[in-house]
């Protein structure tokens, strides 16, 4: 199985938008290049930059043996929501009542291919500006270890996002405790 991003189309330019647009730009030039100035480089954040190094070198930042102290089962939820997400977002969340921008199924992938994703994922997501995600990771009721390893490891990941808003386990139609909803702050 594998990735599955399913990631929601900015909306295109059509001919009128083209037109207006060169109509507004007719008969300006392009500045000389003495005047141009490079655009401000934003600041890294230097957690996300360590992890997207370590992704990127195929380590994983959590090694799959911290999990053996997981503490959620297969049928247990969670939510998490930051200090000052308003009360309507969060019902609206345990919902299910977002449009879904990015998803992630982790079926069929082993712990270390896992976190790499899945952490390349909540970078990706965070700077295309999606906002609403669904992982989707099973509920680990054939792990061999007893435990639904997976789903701790994602949750684990995602608590530990430097972008994460909120989070709750989904609703029955969309994986139920098998799938985690995601919010991410803004960009």
């Amino acid at each position: 199985m594998g990735i599955l991003y399913s990631m929601s189309k900015k909306n295109s330019i059509d001919d009128d938008e083209k037109a207006l647009f060169q109509q507004a730009v007719q008969g300006t030039q392009p500045l000389s290049r003495e005047k141009r100035r490079a655009p401000a480089k934003k600041a890294q954040d230097p957690a996300a930059a360590y992890r997207r190094q370590q992704a990127s070198e195929d380590k994983i930042v959590h090694h799959p043996t911290d999990l053996t102290h997981a503490a959620l089962g297969a049928e247990d939820s969670v939510f998490f929501a930051a200090v000052g997400m308003q009360k309507k977002q969060i019902k609206r969340l345990k919902q299910g009542d977002y449009i879904w921008e990015a998803t992630l199924d982790l079926h069929g992938l082993n712990l270390m291919e896992a976190e790499i994703r899945l952490l390349a994922f909540l970078e990706d997501c965070y700077q295309q500006q999606h906002r609403y995600l669904r992982i989707i990771h099973g509920k680990g009721a054939r792990s061999t270890e007893g435990k639904p390893l997976m789903k701790n490891l994602a949750i684990l990941l995602v608590q530990q996002s430097p972008h994460l808003l909120a989070m709750s386990s989904a609703i029955p139609r969309d994986g139920g405790n098998g799938a985690l909803y995601v919010v991410l702050k803004r960009f």
